[in-house]
């Protein structure tokens, strides 16, 4: 049975390839990620399968001697074929002679007296010969089947490593192959970078530094040179890692330690940035992750050991063996494992979500994985989790906030700026950035579904929604409507009116049309947000929004007063009026409004020919009797000469139509 609770997977991508056997021979092709099966020194058939399913080339060529390399181009017209001491084959795949083989064409090395180690492409027309005493650049010409020479460097190496991404070759030298020559091969050119040495725990149990227990690999897009070192009793007690700075001037440091107790049986793959140590004898694999620890200290233990999980699809091969007691595995870079026996050729993957199986301190988890890339969903909820269950401070919430929100500032990636600057070479890591989050993936798998969950404690929930808003505002970044409806819906829900109305008097909240209807809708159980809405209406100038809300609360008078420009007010609009003041038993205010209209106003639509107007002439002139005019007109003319002032609220509540009148009018003009 396969292990569910494995931090690693193996085999989401795969192929299988003949398994081998005496009459054919296995090799990996890491420039293209394949891998290539040789049948009878490819008399045969040579075959490179990669992960898809049409990613395979065959071709067969003439069975001379044993092959030691097979290699394609980038593009995959040429295939290499080292089989000789001192020269390489080409085989030109998109090309075809009469008897549909494919042509070939064989290049020696240049230096005399050498041989030839191993050979890498540097792009699709540029291959590399990596002899014992030197490095030899040839330019390939397809059409003319040739090779040109094109640069030399003279290098004594014992075994090579080869980092395409960079074009970066470091050639190990020396009598316990320790000192490391490193060459970056670009524009064409053969640089030489200072020579340095490294320290591998040499001693009479590992008298030299093997090919096997070092890797070039980006991490946090910083370029690495990883080397096992083994103590005198045979212990790995520590993986170096050095640093390779993109500015070839300066030197190499031991920049990370990683902190191990195991013996010498390991492998080594760098996956999304974590550095996998993989112990063959224990079946276990130690994970380190550089930035989630103490960034004052460079010693590194592991963040979490964990077993290999196998996929379904590939347990049939394995039988009762999905549950190993060892790594049966040639493991090679960047994550790729290939076991001969079965024929299997695969990619090694996180399952990140089995993390907090293994990382139980909730910092160092929620750290853990803002560090993984192509990871936001994931960590956007966890930290719904996180504030569901309330396990972590509102501080400390906020910090994450502050980390992971993306304001769409969009940047340059420096590897672009790295490949532009032909003034020199460069070493380029692979690009990498912190995990981040817009406003809208924060609302969707955070705040939405909190808002949603009835267990939640509102009150809690609001504080968070407001550290988050001042995150934004911060920004200056623009707040969707959302998120301050789902800010007034939560603090309603926990009823915490008062400190609502706070936050709108002191305008946390940005006005907008929608938040003022959704306070018009809490209003109903708190009147005073209903003023505050029509606040926020008045101020984005929304005054015919404002006119009818007043009409459908029946404050025709306060409507009337929202106009500015009367012109605005047309038959229908007059008749919806009127039609409420006529609803209330109030006579001063229907007295009022119909006169505004007609006598102040004279809005031509109201003459007495209009039959929709008839019923409110007739009723307005039944309204006061003469007597009743008369006093309000000698109240009025008094109140002129004393000159006392009289303000619109005060008239209003006044028994007299015409004071009534005479108020409003003199309030508009």
């Amino acid at each position: 049975m396969t292990d569910k609770r494995a931090f690693l997977i193996l085999g989401k991508n795969y192929a299988l390839f003949e398994p081998s056997n005496n009459l054919s021979d296995i090799f990996y092709d890491r420039l293209n990620k394949r891998i290539c099966t040789v049948r009878n020194a490819g008399s045969l058939g040579i075959t490179a399968r990669g992960f898809k399913k049409d990613d395979v080339i065959n071709f067969r060529i003439q069975a001379k001697r044993q092959i030691n390399t097979v290699s394609f181009s980038p593009d995959n017209k040429t295939a290499g074929v080292h089989r000789d001491e001192t020269s390489i084959d080409f085989a030109f795949l998109d090309q075809k002679l009469s008897d549909e083989s494919h042509p070939l064409a064989n290049q020696p090395c240049k230096t005399k007296n050498s041989a030839i180690i191993t050979f890498e492409w540097i792009n699709d027309k540029q291959v590399l010969y990596i002899t014992d005493a030197a490095l030899e650049l040839y330019q390939l010409n397809p059409k003319k089947r040739s090779l040109k020479f094109m640069k030399s460097c003279n290098v004594s190496s014992a075994w090579t490593i080869y980092y395409p991404h960079s074009q970066l070759l470091i050639c190990a030298s020396g009598i316990t192959s320790a000192f490391m020559n490193l060459f970056i091969i670009q524009n064409g050119l053969i640089h030489k970078l200072p020579r340095f040495e490294v320290d591998f725990g040499c001693s009479k149990i590992k008298p030299k530094l093997n090919d096997k227990d070092v890797m070039i690999a980006s991490v946090y897009q910083t370029l690495y040179l990883l080397v096992v070192k083994v103590d005198s009793d045979g212990m790995i007690r520590q993986i170096n890692m050095y640093e390779i700075p993109s500015d070839i001037s300066k030197p190499l440091q031991l920049a990370h330690v990683l902190l191990l107790h195991v013996d010498d049986n390991v492998g080594l793959h760098v996956i999304d940035n974590l550095v996998i140590v993989h112990h063959r004898t224990d079946a276990k694999s130690f994970i380190f992750d550089i930035k989630v620890s103490d960034p004052s200290t460079t010693d590194h233990l592991p963040v979490l050991e964990s077993p290999i999980d196998v996929i379904e699809e590939l347990s049939a091969s394995y039988g009762s063996e999905t549950t190993f007691e060892s790594y049966p595995w040639f493991i090679l870079s960047p994550n790729i494992v290939v076991d001969t026996r079965y024929g299997i050729f695969a990619d090694l993957q996180l399952q990140l979500k089995n993390a907090s199986m293994f990382i139980k301190e909730k910092a160092k988890f929620l750290r853990f994985i803002m560090n993984r890339t192509k990871a936001e969903e994931y960590m956007l909820t966890v930290i719904h989790d996180e504030i569901l269950s309330k396990s972590l401070s509102l501080f400390k919430i906020a910090d994450i906030f502050r980390e992971i929100y993306d304001p769409c500032e969009k940047q340059i990636p420096i590897e672009t700026l790295q490949r532009n600057d032909y003034s020199k070479c460069k070493v380029i890591s692979e690009s990498y950035s912190s995990m981040k989050a817009d406003q809208s993936h924060i609302l969707t798998y955070i705040f939405e579904p909190l808002g949603r969950d009835l267990s939640i404690d509102k009150r809690w929930l609001s504080n968070v929604l407001l550290e988050f808003m001042l995150i934004l505002k911060q920004h200056k970044s623009l707040v969707h409507h959302y998120l301050p409806e789902l800010l007034i819906m939560v603090m309603s829900e926990a009823k915490e009116y008062g400190r609502l109305q706070q936050i709108l008097q002191h305008r946390v909240i940005d006005d907008s049309k929608f938040l003022a209807f959704r306070l018009i809708e809490i209003s109903k159980v708190y009147p005073p947000f209903f003023q505050l809405a029509i606040d926020m209406l008045a101020r984005r100038g929304n005054n015919e929004h404002i006119l009818n809300l007043l009409l459908e609360r029946g404050q025709v008078v306060d409507a009337v007063k929202c106009i500015n420009d009367p012109s605005v007010i047309d038959q229908a609009l007059c008749l919806k009026i009127l039609d409420t003041a006529w609803k209330s038993d109030n006579r001063q205010i229907k007295y009022t409004i119909y006169s505004y209209f007609h006598d102040i106003l004279k809005l031509p639509f109201m003459d007495s020919t209009n039959e929709q107007f008839e019923k409110y002439s007739k009723e307005f002139k039944t309204l006061f009797d003469n007597e009743e005019i008369e006093e309000a007109e000698d109240r009025f003319r008094l109140a002129r000469i004393s000159s006392t002032p009289v303000s619109i609220n005060s008239m209003l509540t006044q028994e007299s139509s015409f004071e009534a009148h005479h108020s409003f009018s003199s309030f508009k003009e």
